[in-house]
């Protein structure tokens, strides 16, 4: 390349800039295959004016010419790859330029990367694991990887046992079992088509390798009782009669009063630390969509996680049920609740008359107020769906079944105030302050629900829970609360008679 003799290798790459030229040899009895790629930078021309912008390719170099050394050459060699296939499909220019802009990107980070070399055996396993995760599904051999890493075949074995404590066929293994596992908590598929979903060639032998790797044989993994570590939704697990190994929740483990004392033997994991899960050996993770995709795929690399997506909390029940085969549970534990919430709402008809409506709302810093739905907790199913009540025109078009709840600032309040107003906040000394902010606004007064009384206060760390057996405790709960309005004279909340019990 302009005069100057480079020496192309496996995962070299080069740039040559505008106006440049080369030729390009292979040695004898070897095919030389590359890929080129070519793209303009465009510059503004400065020479015209401000109200005209005319862009021009770039005329001078944009890196020196010649070989560019990256460490992460499996990464830059699948980027270059999708973007050669984007090409061949005439995909939308759009959508080969976040792809060109990410590999520029990842070219001028590791410009700026220095690294010795065991960070750089490191490095190098770390793409073929990212790699591996992406392409199970494939024919993967050793040789190729070693190849698309740079190393010796032996060599590459010796790095990725140091690197993962685990040796390549097995960690492929592994891994493909895994994907096998959720397939059949989650699927109904034939063994045939799983074991062709996670790239082997028939059921027999994925069956030989799922006994080898767990000691166990499919139709007996389908049958046992399953190890299961669950985030947020533990509730759901002990409604269908199960108790997991581990378990998180949002304020802790065993803050939530409802499960408190059937939580005793289960093991806090903890929201982020993988090594408590990990020394717990689950077959089966459950996890919220809400707690991090990066989390998600650490989970994933222990055992078959299911994500939870944000929705109907019965309709998430009804889910799990099925994976862990507790459907006739779930059942009875639906129509349980179902009776529980029908004599309820019978019950409370003396103190809310059918055209009234009802709002759910938290208060919020910076003088704002978060307007609830029926999926965020904090007693909302419970309120909309359980017991019907029915809420303002305002919340049904804006909140009502949608993804995510309304925050407004407290001038927009009397927008979405209902006959009656349940508002939660928290209930120790942090959360002052922001009962005093509603208080003093001149809202306040303006509010209906406010002159009559028919304002209620429900404490967050209470009612914030979502998962079914939360919900069919708290409607107790609901029903002491709306025979207590807020005394207006004191502003003081209601404290339930058994609170003592719950908190």
């Amino acid at each position: 390349m302009n005069q100057n003799t480079i020496l192309l290798q496996q995962g070299t790459v080069v740039l040559c800039n505008r106006n440049r030229y080369f030729d390009l040899h292979g040695a004898e009895a070897n095919d030389l295959v590359l890929y080129r790629l070519t793209f303009d930078i465009l510059k503004k021309n400065a020479g015209t004016p401000e109200q005209e912008i005319v862009y021009e390719p770039l005329q001078e170099p944009w890196r020196a010419d010649g070989e560019i050394f990256v460490q992460s050459y499996l990464q830059v060699f699948e980027l270059v790859k999708r973007l050669y296939v984007l090409e061949e499909e005439q995909a939308h220019a759009y959508t080969k330029q976040a792809l060109l802009y990410e590999l520029i990107l990842l070219l001028e980070q590791e410009r700026t990367l220095p690294m010795n070399p065991q960070e750089q055996h490191t490095y190098s396993i770390q793409q073929v694991i990212d790699y591996i995760d992406r392409h199970y599904k494939q024919q993967i051999t050793r040789e190729d990887l070693a190849q698309l890493a740079g190393f010796h075949p032996h060599v590459f074995s010796r790095i990725f046992k140091e690197e993962t404590g685990d040796s390549f066929s097995n960690y492929l293994s592994k891994l493909r079992i895994r994907k096998a596992k959720a397939l059949m908590l989650t699927t109904n598929r034939k063994l045939n088509d799983i074991a062709s979903a996670v790239g082997y060639t028939n059921g027999l032998y994925l069956s030989r390798k799922f006994k080898q790797i767990t000691g166990y044989s499919p139709s007996s993994f389908a049958a046992m009782e399953k190890r299961i570590v669950i985030y947020d939704w533990v509730g759901n697990l002990l409604a269908l009669g199960i108790t997991p190994v581990g378990a998180a929740s949002f304020f802790g483990l065993h803050a939530n009063p409802f499960l408190r004392n059937l939580l005793a033997d289960v093991i806090d994991v903890g929201r982020q630390d993988v090594e408590k899960v990990i020394a717990l050996n689950p077959d089966l993770i459950i996890a919220p969509i809400w707690i991090g995709a990066t989390f998600i795929q650490r989970l994933e690399n222990i055992a078959p996680t299911i994500v939870v997506p944000y929705g109907d909390p019965f309709d998430r029940f009804h889910q799990l049920a099925q994976i862990v085969n507790k459907t006739e549970a779930a059942a009875r534990f639906m129509m349980n609740y179902q009776q529980k919430a029908e004599a309820l709402r019978q019950r409370l008809l003396q103190f809310i008359q059918p055209d009234e409506t009802v709002g759910l709302y938290e208060l919020s810093p910076n003088h704002s107020i978060w307007v609830l739905n029926d999926f965020h907790g904090r007693g909302g199913y419970n309120i909309f769906r359980g017991l019907g009540l029915k809420p303002p025109a305002s919340i049904t078009q804006r909140v009502i079944g949608k993804g995510m709840p309304l925050e407004i600032q407290l001038d927009h309040l009397p927008l979405f105030a209902a006959d009656h107003m349940i508002i939660s906040y928290t209930f120790k000394d942090r959360g002052m302050p922001y009962i005093k902010d509603l208080l003093e606004h001149p809202v306040w007064a303006e509010l209906e629900a406010s002159k009559h009384p028919k304002i209620y206060y429900i404490d967050r760390n209470l009612y914030h829970a979502n998962d079914v057996y939360s919900l069919y405790c708290q409607l107790d709960l609901m029903e002491e609360l709306l025979q207590h309005p807020v005394n207006q004279k004191t502003h003081n909340h209601f404290v339930h008679k058994n609170e003592d019990k719950w908190v």
